[in-house]
Protein backbone atom coordinates (compact mmCIF):
# COMPACT_ATOMS: atom_id res chain seq x y z
CA UNK A 1 0.00 0.00 0.00
CA UNK A 2 1.41 3.45 -0.82
CA UNK A 3 0.97 6.59 1.03
CA UNK A 4 -1.81 7.62 -1.05
CA UNK A 5 -3.61 4.76 -0.52
CA UNK A 6 -3.13 4.41 3.29
CA UNK A 7 -4.32 8.17 3.45
CA UNK A 8 -7.75 7.60 1.69
CA UNK A 9 -8.21 4.15 3.50
CA UNK A 10 -7.44 6.36 6.82
CA UNK A 11 -9.89 9.11 6.10
CA UNK A 12 -12.63 6.23 5.19
CA UNK A 13 -11.73 4.50 8.70
CA UNK A 14 -10.66 1.16 6.86
CA UNK A 15 -8.01 1.05 9.02
CA UNK A 16 -7.91 -0.86 12.40
CA UNK A 17 -4.53 -0.43 13.69
CA UNK A 18 -0.77 1.03 12.68
CA UNK A 19 2.24 0.13 13.72
CA UNK A 20 5.76 1.56 13.53
CA UNK A 21 7.81 -1.71 13.56
CA UNK A 22 11.44 -1.26 14.68
CA UNK A 23 13.76 -3.63 12.62
CA UNK A 24 17.52 -4.71 13.73
CA UNK A 25 19.72 -1.28 12.77
CA UNK A 26 17.61 1.06 14.06
CA UNK A 27 15.12 1.33 11.20
CA UNK A 28 11.22 1.44 11.06
CA UNK A 29 8.30 0.02 8.95
CA UNK A 30 5.19 1.38 9.17
CA UNK A 31 1.89 -1.58 8.63
CA UNK A 32 -1.47 -0.93 8.94
CA UNK A 33 -4.50 -3.85 9.55
CA UNK A 34 -6.93 -3.70 7.12
CA UNK A 35 -9.75 -6.35 7.97
CA UNK A 36 -7.37 -9.90 8.38
CA UNK A 37 -4.74 -8.43 6.01
CA UNK A 38 -1.47 -6.62 7.29
CA UNK A 39 -0.15 -4.41 4.79
CA UNK A 40 3.28 -2.20 4.44
CA UNK A 41 3.55 1.32 3.29
CA UNK A 42 5.46 0.79 0.36
CA UNK A 43 7.36 3.45 -1.68
CA UNK A 44 6.21 3.81 -5.78
CA UNK A 45 8.62 1.23 -6.72
CA UNK A 46 6.59 -1.58 -4.86
CA UNK A 47 9.56 -1.95 -2.01
CA UNK A 48 8.63 -1.20 1.66
CA UNK A 49 9.70 1.97 2.74
CA UNK A 50 12.12 2.30 5.73
CA UNK A 51 12.46 5.16 7.80
CA UNK A 52 15.45 5.77 9.89
CA UNK A 53 13.58 7.85 12.76
CA UNK A 54 10.51 8.37 14.60
CA UNK A 55 10.67 11.89 13.55
CA UNK A 56 10.64 10.83 9.95
CA UNK A 57 8.00 8.36 10.05
CA UNK A 58 5.93 11.31 12.14
CA UNK A 59 7.10 13.62 8.71
CA UNK A 60 6.01 11.30 6.40
CA UNK A 61 2.30 10.34 8.29
CA UNK A 62 1.76 14.12 8.14
CA UNK A 63 -1.54 14.92 7.59
CA UNK A 64 -2.75 11.08 7.48
CA UNK A 65 -5.36 10.11 10.66
CA UNK A 66 -3.95 7.35 12.34
CA UNK A 67 -2.35 6.65 15.65
CA UNK A 68 0.92 4.64 15.23
CA UNK A 69 1.45 2.19 18.01
CA UNK A 70 5.33 1.16 18.55
CA UNK A 71 6.44 -2.51 17.96
CA UNK A 72 9.68 -3.86 19.21
CA UNK A 73 11.05 -6.92 19.01
CA UNK A 74 12.08 -8.39 22.34
CA UNK A 75 15.66 -8.73 22.80
CA UNK A 76 16.30 -12.04 23.05
CA UNK A 77 14.61 -12.60 19.52
CA UNK A 78 17.54 -10.39 18.25
CA UNK A 79 20.33 -12.30 20.09
CA UNK A 80 22.22 -14.09 17.74
CA UNK A 81 22.59 -17.70 17.81
CA UNK A 82 20.67 -18.16 20.91
CA UNK A 83 19.61 -21.75 21.35
CA UNK A 84 16.50 -23.17 23.27
CA UNK A 85 18.75 -25.55 24.76
CA UNK A 86 22.02 -25.30 26.59
CA UNK A 87 25.17 -25.93 24.91
CA UNK A 88 26.13 -28.66 27.81
CA UNK A 89 23.78 -30.41 30.29
CA UNK A 90 24.62 -30.68 34.19
CA UNK A 91 23.66 -33.91 35.32
CA UNK A 92 21.51 -33.08 38.38
CA UNK A 93 23.05 -33.91 41.91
Amino acid sequence: MNLHELSTRARAGQIESANLVCLEGGAYLIEARVGSRLLTLQDADGQPIKVPSLDQARDLLKGVPLTLELEQADASEEMCGLRETPLRSHPAG
